[in-house]
């Protein structure tokens, strides 16, 4: 006879389910005999069910369906997942009969009544445990329970809470935002702030200075340093003629980088304060930033996804670069759609869809690729031979003039609307999203950027080896920034034993050598550079000079032992070679 399921070995083979779940919804196909199945067996670990039973009772729980025409042998009966998502498993959605079987309305009332004489502060894994343990039931059953009387919920760890919890999170939030100290308080503070940056006023100054600064997090260290670029900056716009878009004589950039994105925040006043002097915001993105259309610019508050739609409608129409912003929106569009997909893939229950998901992850993937591309291919369409043949000067000039008279009539018009780039504006901001460093050759600009980025390297403008016009050469910041030319031969190594002098020397005119033909040298043009979380930044940057030679793709022992092979394989054709009596010698 038949043994019937009992509630705990369906709370059993439940958790096994929870616990394995990514492995099941990866088989297409299941029967009894298969790896799987054998392995959720020797887990359930019970005499009394065998891999069939258990398959069959997950059918029952709606949790797999039959594959196949059901009969025959129970060991290949074919099931397949009807469940992509695991929710269903813990609000019980999905489950066993044991479990969905209705318990005594006065089991019901005294689970309840415990429930809310509990203690709200202790685990909510202790209170049901207390619960089943007092009503002699699972706690599986007290879950389900309070799950159906809307007592907890299930939160997106697969974890239950008080719903009460939800609200108290809510109160929290609101209590934080009563705590938000007033706004003349936080402009005291920043005054305070004010005063600390002038040690850190070092804009004008044509030696190269390091200054260390270890002050306590609030305390103003970056806002005091940008706050000294804004008073420079001021001051600077005062000597310059206010029609004139390019100022004369040298000037300081700021480069501001962080480890953390969220951690490049400007005060509001202190960006207005350097877009009134005639400063620019320069934001040097990664290529997984450019390609992410939720990536919110750091400069202009607006996602990757508007500032694209912006570039389209400003440039459609251009004749250099009109297919290109063409191809972009497409890229864009087809982005919006794959991710929209496989959202909705998410909630359906079919294992079909394993397929169509992984095609879509491959689309998704190809269009950030193109993204990237695209941008990139537009700027060097400026540049290239079937284009205007204006220089970056003109392009920067143009894009300036457009954006003034863009504002202007913003300021004028009756009625506040939405204005659209012009096809200059959409010029000038693919130059300082592609070439950065050439734009702050011609305006003071302040540049974000993370620190992970200042580690790799940017496009610059270069003369054509053959011919005229110019190419896109890749460079190193510290080049730049710099104004050094990289060491042909670096003899670190062998410097290292030499002395402090001998030391210096080489330091100084060869790892260090100036570039004389240094675009930011010819100019006088400096910069001021901010290192935010130094102690994190020298982490980073040690990492990638770190290069793993062995992982587990490739074996020390497998490594050892192929060499040792190779070995006596060479010494097995050098033998060859000689006459027998000298064979054994080698």
């Amino acid at each position: 006879m038949r043994k019937s399921w009992t509630i705990k070995e369906d709370c059993k083979l439940l958790t096994l389910v929870r616990q394995h779940f990514s492995a099941l919804v990866s088989h297409n196909r299941l029967n009894a005999t298969m790896p799987f199945s054998q392995q959720l067996h020797d887990a359930f670990d019970s005499p009394d069910r065998d891999a069939a039973a258990l398959l069959y009772r997950l059918e029952q729980a709606k949790i797999l369906g039959f594959a196949s025409r059901p009969g025959g042998d129970p060991t290949k009966q074919l099931f397949r997942c009807l469940i992509n998502n695991d929710l269903a498993l813990y609000d019980y959605s999905l489950t066993f009969p044991t479990l969905r079987k209705a318990l005594h309305p006065d089991t019901v009332a005294a689970a309840l009544n415990h429930f809310t004489n509990s203690n709200p502060h202790k685990p909510l894994s202790n209170t049901i445990n207390e619960i089943a343990k007092a009503l002699h039931l699972s706690s599986m059953q007290i879950e389900k329970l309070l799950l159906d009387s809307g007592q907890i919920t299930i939160n997106s760890y697969r974890e239950c809470e008080r719903v009460g919890e939800i609200t108290i999170n809510n109160n929290l939030q609101d209590l934080i935002s009563r705590q938000i100290p007033d706004i003349t308080l936080v402009e005291d503070i920043n005054a305070c702030r004010a005063q600390v940056s002038q040690l850190y006023h070092v804009h004008e100054r044509d030696g190269a200075e390091v200054i260390f600064s270890s002050d306590g997090t609030g305390f103003g260290k970056s806002y005091g340093v940008i706050q000294g670029y804004v008073e420079y900056l001021e001051c600077f716009a005062k000597n310059q003629k206010s029609d004139d878009l390019f100022p004369e004589g040298g000037f300081t950039n700021l480069l501001f980088m962080s480890p953390q994105k969220s951690q490049i925040d400007l005060d509001s006043s202190q960006k207005d304060k350097i877009l009134a002097s005639g400063g620019e915001f320069i934001c040097v993105l990664s290529r997984k930033d450019i390609a992410d259309l939720d990536f919110m610019d750091w400069a202009t508050g607006l996602k990757n996804r508007d500032r694209y739609i912006q570039w389209y409608e400003g440039a459609k129409g251009s004749k250099y670069i009109g297919s290109a912003m063409r191809s972009l929106n497409y890229h864009v569009s087809q982005i919006d759609r794959c991710e929209e997909q496989l959202k909705k893939l998410t909630t359906y229950g079919s294992q079909d869809t394993n397929y169509e998901r992984e095609i879509l992850e491959e689309q998704l993937k190809n269009c950030r690729h193109s993204i990237r591309n695209t941008i990139e291919s537009a700027c060097k369409l400026l540049f290239g031979p079937d284009s205007e043949k204006a220089s970056i000067k003109e392009y920067i000039r143009r894009g300036l003039q457009a954006r003034q008279e863009r504002m202007q009539h913003a300021e004028t018009a009756r009625k506040p609307s939405k204005s659209e780039l012009s096809v200059h504006e959409v010029y000038f901001e693919l130059i300082k999203q592609v070439l950065p460093f050439e734009v702050c050759q011609y305006r003071p600009s302040v540049l974000l950027m993370t620190t992970n980025k200042f580690d790799t390297s940017t496009y610059r403008l270069a003369p054509r080896q053959r011919g005229e016009g110019v190419r896109f050469e890749s460079v190193g910041f510290d080049l730049l920034i710099g104004g050094k030319l990289t060491p042909k031969d670096p003899q670190i190594s062998t410097v290292a034993a030499a002395g402090h002098t001998g030391q210096v020397a080489y330091l100084r005119d060869e790892h260090f050598r100036r570039n004389p033909d240094c675009p930011f040298r010819q100019k006088n043009i400096r910069f001021t550079v901010i290192i935010d979380e130094l102690h994190e930044a020298y982490t980073r940057l040690e990492e990638t000079c770190h290069v793993k030679l062995i992982t587990q793709e490739n074996n020390l022992a497998h490594v050892i032992s192929v060499a040792g092979r190779i070995h006596n394989a060479v010494l097995s054709l050098e033998r060859r070679k000689k006459p027998k009596e000298a064979q054994n010698d080698l």
